[in-house]
């Protein structure tokens, strides 16, 4: 029979409670029954998507410069009109993007009951949901005039 020395006890301890936090910060995470706690989740669901659109903005000032100095280098007038319609998509995922930032009243929806406040932000993360989808489909449409 093999007997455990102090250090590989003090490990098996670390390890065992560590692995229960771990455990236990999970199911705390997952299951929110609260309204409350559920409207804190939404608004963290709406402040994580608008930061990762946020994140791509640089991305599209930086195909629209590509785009435009290919513009100015392009002879044919069909390649010219399809850089055009790149840039406008860009442009339209940048506006919506802003319109979004100036309509997001993150006040407003604190002043809301849970229910009401919940019901809200779960539109506003569609809202971030379509936006993200114009950046896809705008910088997808500049990538591939720029190949």
């Amino acid at each position: 029979m093999r007997t455990f020395t102090y250090r590989q006890s003090f490990y098996f301890l670390v390890i065992l409670l560590w692995g229960i936090a771990c455990g236990r910060q999970t199911a705390t995470d997952s299951d929110c029954a609260t309204t409350a706690c559920q409207r804190q989740q939404a608004y963290d669901q709406v402040m994580a998507a608008h930061d990762k659109v946020m994140a791509r903005m640089p991305q599209l000032d930086s195909l629209a410069g590509l785009l435009k100095e290919r513009m100015n280098s392009a002879a044919d007038s069909l390649k010219v009109d399809e850089i055009r319609q790149a840039l406008t998509a860009l442009e339209a995922a940048d506006q919506a993007m802003w319109d979004w930032m100036h309509g997001f009243d993150a006040n407003g929806i604190k002043a809301l009951p849970d229910s009401l406040a919940l019901h809200r932000l779960q539109l506003e993360k569609q809202r971030l949901d379509s936006v993200a989808g114009l950046f896809d489909s705008a910088t997808a449409a500049a990538s591939h005039i720029l190949q």
